[in-house]
């Protein structure tokens, strides 16, 4: 493993030639029913709240590094 210094560190986060892949997974997604006040009718009214699980992965590459 090579040790640089805090400069040639600096100097390799500010290029702009990263070459950048992101990638994600839905596993599972779902409604949730939930239940709130409405004041104007006085009732209760059913909301669906959308949710989603999965996997994300975002990596950075420089010079095959």
């Amino acid at each position: 493993m090579k040790t640089i210094s805090i400069a040639e560190f600096e100097t390799l986060v500010a290029r702009n030639d990263w070459q950048r892949e992101q990638d994600c997974e839905v596993l599972e997604r779902l409604d949730r029913q939930v239940e709130e006040w409405n004041e104007e009718n006085e009732s209760f009214d059913l909301n669906d709240i959308p949710h989603v699980f999965g996997l994300a992965s975002k990596t950075s590459t420089l010079d095959g590094i």
